[in-house]
């Protein structure tokens, strides 16, 4: 398991490298600030221990974490309120195509990029 290093001194931008909005948001954070530390999810396994982590220290909930246009979301979990923090976090690692990216973790705070003025 590899560690994420999520630092109050500089960014920690989660990305899909498959999703044009995620190769976007990682080139305006890198030339926003002087370091980034970037998370590929789907290169990178997160485990499901980690993102009850970031969960836990950004404030968020698991289900926020989660894309909900995506296809396979759409199928295996809108339908379904019976998962605990577990079983979404099991998911979430699994099945990375279903998370919410990109999204930027500084501070304690997670945002969502949706343009590049939300970061």
């Amino acid at each position: 398991m590899e560690t994420i290093n999520i630092s109050a001194e500089y960014p920690t931008l989660f990305i899909n490298h498959q999703n044009l909005q995620s190769q976007k948001a990682e080139a305006y954070v890198k030339t926003k600030y002087h370091f980034v530390n970037v998370v590929d999810v789907v290169q990178h396994k997160v485990t499901p221990l980690q993102w009850i982590e970031i969960s836990q220290k950004c404030g968020v909930a698991l289900g926020d974490l989660f894309d909900r246009t995506n296809a396979l979301y759409q199928e295996k979990v809108h339908h379904t309120s019976n998962f605990d923090e577990n079983d979404l976090a099991r998911m979430l690692s699994e099945n990375p195509s279903m998370i919410r990216t990109p999204f930027v973790v500084k501070d304690g705070e997670l945002k969502f990029y949706e343009s590049a003025t939300d970061l």
